[in-house]
């Protein structure tokens, strides 16, 4: 039987369905809630939290408690609604099929976020090469030890101060990218069997490095239009005992939404509270469709739980493979132990070029013209998709980066129409990959930073077809 906190929360969702309390309505007081109710404040409390973990509701700080936008009115994929027991990561056997299809020529991606080479500065990074092999020779045919190239770590910590995130050169790792970056972080702050709270969905690469790590995953519900509900987080932090919670802040992977600023403070407050580490992941924090560079958490933590990774590959060179890693003081040099045993070093000369070419001050415009074309080119796989697919269809609204979630309607099973597609040579991420629970079974992410050539436009209708 439900708890009596569920009930009031159930009822209270039938109203907003009925209509009783529409979109953006503000909801009674928490006092008046537990008068009308004839229930104690803090069953009241509890029943909003309820609700907000379902993501039908929102607090609003010094203003009270609203209906938010749902799903089925505003055309947004849906949001999972309860938070299932910690798990070990399986059955995501389908990634690496999905990857080596991206490697064939004849595949057309929509599956892999990897942008198309025309949106790299490939002729500055070229003289970037030819730059740091003219000029230090010797040095790129010899390794560069942890923690890494002096030049870029000195460049990377000029562009974090650039975003209110201040550390030293001798503070940040160069890693193998920032799946690397991800995977240390987490090794540095959890044992296997651990618990490590998650988006969902989230990104397929980080459930295969927490199963590579032998960690537990926690999902927690994500709104497409608010992001990470720290509500379910902070539930279930007092069920579980959560050592680190990772989180892509910043255009998530695969919804494409960013926390407040708000919220990112409240989430270093609640990591605090809890006693857990934060491993933020900004790697698409430079791609905004519009507007300035949003925040990391990083630049609001003075306590050293946010460990920060990032990269260059969404932004660079998706082949370069260069990220980094502020680890904080007290876990560098074990940090860098790690990374010997599991990589030894990166190469040399991708260190070096990069940080010519972020010296040479031509990023910030690079990044500010990429980040319009890709504007440009996710809506134009919107403005195709919505015509294609199902009329019911549901479509995420990324405020940056370059993926498109899409929830299809009825029964899809996207992993069985994945086998479909690769036979018709396209490719794109099934829903339950971005799922430790197997969730998500009739969604599916596309990757929209393309060169929009006939032969794109004709494989987004011959998948559309395929689901029709």
């Amino acid at each position: 039987m439900a708890l009596l906190y569920e009930r009031i929360a159930d009822s209270i969702s039938d109203l907003i369905k009925s209509g009783v309390y529409p979109p953006g309505t503000r909801l009674p007081s928490v006092r008046d809630l537990s008068r009308n109710r004839s229930v104690s404040v803090s069953t009241s409390v509890r029943a909003y939290h309820e609700l907000e973990r379902r993501g039908i509701i929102e607090s609003r700080p010094q203003a009270g408690f609203y209906v938010v936008a749902s799903a089925q009115l505003s055309g947004l994929p849906g949001t999972i609604d309860t938070v299932k027991r910690p798990i070990p990561v399986t059955g995501q056997d389908r990634i690496m099929r999905m990857l080596q299809a991206v490697n064939d020529p004849t595949v057309v991606n929509f599956g892999a976020a990897t942008p198309h080479p025309e949106f790299m500065p490939g002729i500055a990074l070229e003289r970037s090469y030819k730059k740091a092999w003219h000029s230090n020779r010797r040095r790129c045919l010899s390794q560069e030890f942890a923690p890494g190239c002096a030049e870029l770590r000195t460049q990377i910590a000029r562009r974090l101060a650039s975003i209110q995130t201040f550390t030293r050169p001798e503070d940040i790792l160069v890693t193998n990218g920032c799946q690397e970056s991800v995977s240390l972080a987490l090794r540095l702050v959890t044992q296997p069997g651990d618990v490590v709270a998650i988006e969902s969905p989230t990104y397929y690469g980080l459930l295969e490095v927490i199963r590579g790590l032998g960690l537990r995953a926690l999902e927690i519900p994500t709104c497409p239009e608010s992001g990470l509900s720290l509500e379910a987080l902070e539930l279930a932090a007092t069920e579980w005992s959560i050592k680190a919670c990772v989180v892509i802040p910043n255009y998530s992977n695969p919804l494409g939404v960013s926390m407040s600023n708000d919220k990112k403070k409240r989430l270093i407050a609640m990591a605090k509270q809890f006693d857990f580490s934060i491993v933020e992941d900004d790697i698409y924090g430079e791609i905004p469709a519009k507007g300035n560079r949003l925040l990391p958490i990083k630049s609001w933590d003075n306590t050293g739980r946010v460990l920060y990774c990032s990269s260059a590959t969404k932004t660079v060179s998706a082949g370069l493979r260069v990220g980094w890693l502020v680890p904080g003081e007290a876990n560098m040099a074990r940090a860098m132990h790690l990374q010997y045993v599991s990589t030894i070093s990166v190469q040399t000369v991708g260190q070096l070029a990069l940080a010519d070419y972020f010296a040479n001050g031509q990023i910030n415009r690079h990044t500010r013209r990429m980040a319009r074309e890709y504007d440009r080119s996710r809506a134009h796989m919107l403005n195709e998709v919505k015509k294609l697919f199902p009329g019911n269809s549901r479509f995420s609204r990324p405020s940056g980066g370059f993926v498109l979630w899409v929830e299809l309607p009825g029964n899809i099973d996207t992993a069985e129409l994945m086998n479909e597609a690769l036979e018709d040579g396209i490719c794109f991420a099934p829903g339950t990959l971005f799922s430790a629970n197997g969730r998500f079974t009739n969604c599916l992410r596309l990757n929209s930073a393309q060169k929009w050539e006939p032969r794109i436009n004709r494989a987004l209708s011959r998948l559309a077809k395929l689901i029709n």
